[in-house]
């Protein structure tokens, strides 16, 4: 319900990852602002207002909204031919007050006719959504404005897990995406051996206020080998030359996953396996050629 009026979609609303996605299209426009696709690939959909000029690309996390950076927790996705977006996303960066009414099943958005008035973000946003130096101050205090996490520097990264005694020795130090994101969104991955010698990898990440915590470990020994991702793959169709990028994470805190992104016959294949068993945790199909 939007503004006191029951909306249809020939596309019904879908869950995904515990978030409600809609059309896009049809919840824009009902909001009053207007939608484009480019022809691009990947699709670029750009939204506008009086107020708001909105940037979303199909297969990213990543928002542009009045040359500030923004980062959703679900991707869109192209689902029956249509595009759907996390409606608490979409409504809340369009100035919108969403309310859920579990008995009844009913999503209530109320707009307040001012696109520029709300500021709330699945990813986090800046405190002044006008601010005319932001773009600017984005690559410096990214963490801080966008809700952003980044990991320690590698030297640091390496000092805390030695003192911590969450490793003895270290043999690799990386970056790590978090989820799909391929921008700014990651941890730093140590990898090493325990005191009893097993080999371990650990996550951290570090706060704007320069605390680090650890998000996720796990043994190697426990969890399936690469090969094996790989195998899980081609059982699906997708060809080892395709993956274009495959790395261990956490997807929650302890909850370690192989993520894969992968590109084929003008599609994205984003997909998340749990470590230790290789069941289907995400698997997101993008369509990269048109909508």
């Amino acid at each position: 319900i939007i503004n006191g009026k029951e909306l249809s979609f020939d596309q019904g609303p879908v869950l995904a990852n515990g978030k409600l996605l809609v059309p896009l299209r049809k919840i824009v426009e009902s909001l009053g602002a207007e939608i484009k696709w480019t022809s691009d690939a990947p699709q670029l959909i750009k939204i506008h207002t009086v107020t708001t000029n909105m940037n979303i690309n199909t297969n990213s996390t990543t928002v542009f909204k009045n040359r500030q950076i923004f980062f959703m927790e679900q991707p869109p996705v192209i689902f029956n031919g249509r595009t759907l977006v996390s409606l608490r996303f979409i409504a809340g960066a369009l100035g919108a007050d969403v309310k859920w009414d579990a008995k009844n099943r009913i999503v209530t958005i109320q707009s307040t006719g001012d696109f520029s008035g709300s500021t709330w973000f699945e990813g986090g946003g800046p405190e002044n959504p006008d601010d005319d130096n932001c773009y600017n101050r984005c690559y410096t205090h990214l963490s801080l404005i966008t809700g952003t996490t980044f990991g320690p520097a590698s030297e640091e990264a390496g000092d805390y897990v030695l003192k911590q005694g969450l490793l003895n020795s270290i043999t690799d130090i990386q970056t790590s995406f978090i989820r799909f994101s391929e921008m700014h969104n990651s941890y730093t991955m140590i990898v090493g051996h325990d005191e009893s010698g097993r080999e371990k990898a650990v996550w951290l990440s570090k706060s704007p206020l320069h605390n680090i915590s650890l998000e996720g470990s796990a043994f190697l020994e426990e969890g399936l080998s690469q090969e094996s991702i790989y195998s899980i793959l081609q059982e699906k169709g997708i060809k080892r030359e395709s993956v274009k990028k495959m790395y261990i994470a956490p997807y929650e805190k302890d909850q370690i996953d192989w993520f894969v992104i992968a590109r084929q016959n003008g599609k994205q294949y984003n997909y998340c396996f749990d470590f230790k068993t290789g069941n289907v945790v995400i698997e997101n199909i993008i369509n990269l050629t048109g909508v």
